[in-house]
């Protein structure tokens, strides 16, 4: 998951905090020739909900907030999302890595309302 990974229109930074301990995140979608921070977040095992956790402050989309609960499900990272913003909701997010990048989904409901690929920058 730690490193550079783009598709879809828009570059993900993933690189280990204080200690391996913390995930960072950093997004970016693209302005004019190169690239503009929209989010930035991070994901650490809280031990009281015995859960991975996570917090990614947004700008420019629609959602200001999102807050994550991680858990693996066979070969997937699945996130239960809450949002809060202009587009604020529950959603589930689902992660599927192999050797190249992952794909992802967005769902509400059951149902998969958008998803991509992504792949690892070297």
């Amino acid at each position: 998951m730690v490193g550079t990974w783009e598709g879809d229109g828009s570059r993900h930074v993933f690189e280990w905090g204080v200690g391996q301990r913390v995930v960072k995140s950093i997004s970016y979608g693209p302005e004019g020739d190169g690239w503009v921070v929209v989010s930035e977040g991070w994901w650490y095992w809280d031990p009281v909900a015995q859960s991975v956790r996570g917090t990614t402050v947004g700008t420019g989309m629609g959602i200001d907030l999102f807050q994550h609960t991680a858990r693996l499900e066979r070969d997937e990272i699945v996130h239960d999302l809450v949002t809060h913003g202009s587009m604020s909701g529950s959603f589930v997010e689902r992660w599927l890595f192999d050797e190249a990048g992952y794909s992802w989904s967005l769902e509400e409901d059951g149902i998969t309302l958008m998803g991509g690929r992504y792949e690892r920058v070297r």
